[in-house]
């Protein structure tokens, strides 16, 4: 199945065990590139629905969370983690608890060896530690991040980890 009908059609389905039971059905004849995909996708659509329905955007946050309980993979964890963390940075104004979900995030990423997952994850958390006035330490999140993503060519986030701080200052 396409991924993004599987996404449109996995959106939809209710909350709870009937989700997870059609959602498993789906991810066991997928390999899992494919089921990396999905999740990359669930993670786009939650941040895309931000700003436009916070309720659709939290319901996608769980889909991913079920996701990565089904599949077992940290990744899928992490980009659920990130998912919500946003959600709760961005449009909730919960900033605690999304620099925890951030480290959880980051530190799975740490765990994986992932560096430029670990340092674009730095980026939503820079701004909520700023914002909580915990500047010594998105000061130090910012140094390492940047150098990891200007390590790595990643100049887009390098770009979006600049405005963070800025922001912050």
């Amino acid at each position: 199945m396409e991924i993004q009908r599987f996404l449109e059609d996995a959106v939809m389905l209710a909350d709870g065990e009937d989700q997870r039971r059609i959602l498993a059905q789906h991810l066991s004849g997928m390999e899992a590139a494919r089921q990396d995909e999905f999740a990359q996708a669930l993670k786009d659509h939650a941040d895309l629905l931000m700003r436009t329905d916070t309720q659709q955007c939290l319901r996608v946050t769980k889909l991913l969370e079920a996701l990565a309980d089904i599949s077992g993979n940290p990744q899928h964890r992490a980009l659920g983690l990130l998912a919500r963390a946003n959600a709760c940075s961005i449009v909730l104004g919960e900033y605690r608890q999304a620099t925890d979900l951030y480290a959880q995030a980051i530190s799975i990423y740490a765990e994986l060896g992932r560096q430029v997952e670990q340092a674009q994850a730095q980026i939503g958390n820079v701004f909520t530690l700023g914002v909580l006035g915990r500047h010594t330490e998105a000061q130090v999140s910012y140094q390492w991040a940047s150098e990891v993503l200007q390590a790595n060519a990643a100049w887009f986030h390098l770009s979006r980890l600049h405005v963070n701080l800025a922001i912050i200052h």
